[in-house]
């Protein structure tokens, strides 16, 4: 795939091992973008922690998801019989529509069509369009339309890997009032009350969700996650045993993923021939 040309002197294509990136570095902040996936793998404000986690240990192998950033899963979360876990888009390259940067920071546009090595696994049509904007926050939007009717509801993940010093000491508020669904346990769906502590290892699912949290993150300020038409939110940590069984997970008390999403029983219903838009914002929480 030819690479576009970037019409800003803060961003480049780089290549490391067997993928594309864009690496930007802007007075605003730095960071690297996976053309794979349309991946946000790294963003660090200027004279802030960083935002977001990538593995020392992630493999640039083409097809292998990258462990970190904000994989995009979609049209499914998690584990399917026979094909890729969390959906078809995260080891697919977009394609790049436009990139541009102003004082306050940076924009990037992707688009993926669906094609008929897709269609074999999963036999929609689809169009989607993801914006990113980086500057002190980031957002990333993702437009999503069907031209047809589909028999089965579309789950979804923005799955955000978020730095923090020391997740056995994190902790998330806002989830208060959502439904929890502990796959660790297996148990049965429990209300969340209070402010939710993931501990040493966690794999939880929470539906029904306010799509407004707050990750504390000491000393590091506290993040704020927003989302919009995300009535889901995942929140995981593999643990030292978990991290263990993964060779490409390295460093593992230092992120937790705080994710916004469809799943469960929030899967979409998506309007054939309408867009639907989806998003989610990070940053700092300011004193």
């Amino acid at each position: 795939m030819q690479q576009p040309e970037l019409p800003s002197a803060v961003m480049r294509w780089v290549r490391r091992g067997e993928i594309d990136l864009i690496e930007i570095d802007h007075p605003v902040g730095r960071g690297l973008v996976s053309r794979q996936g349309a991946q946000l793998l790294d963003w660090q404000a200027t004279d802030q922690p960083p935002l977001i986690w990538l593995s020392p240990a992630t493999r640039f192998e083409a097809g292998r998801p990258l462990r970190g950033g904000i994989p995009l899963c979609w049209p499914w979360f998690g584990p399917r019989p026979g094909l890729p876990a969390h959906g078809l888009v995260r080891q697919r390259n977009w394609r790049l529509e436009a990139a541009s940067h102003d004082p306050e920071g940076c924009t990037l546009r992707w688009r993926l069509d669906s094609d008929p090595e897709q269609r074999a696994l999963w036999p929609h049509d689809f169009e989607l369009v993801l914006t990113m904007r980086l500057g002190l926050s980031i957002k990333l939007s993702l437009a999503m339309r069907v031209p047809n009717d589909i028999d089965e509801p579309v789950s979804f993940a923005f799955h955000s890997y978020l730095a923090l010093p020391d997740v056995r000491t994190a902790t998330v508020d806002g989830l208060s009032g959502s439904i929890r669904h502990d796959k660790l346990s297996n148990g049965a769906p429990t209300a969340q009350c209070g402010i939710f502590q993931p501990g040493k290892q966690c794999d939880s699912v929470f539906t029904d969700a306010s799509g407004r949290y707050v990750l504390q993150r000491a000393p590091w300020p506290a993040l704020r996650i927003e989302a919009e038409n995300c009535p889901s939110a995942i929140v995981w940590t593999p643990g030292e045993q978990g991290a263990a069984a993964m060779a490409d997970m390295a460093d593992w008390s230092g992120m937790l993923c705080v994710e916004t999403g469809a799943a469960l029983a929030d899967g979409l219903r998506l309007q054939a021939g309408q867009w639907h838009r989806v998003v989610t914002r990070i940053g700092v929480v300011e004193a």
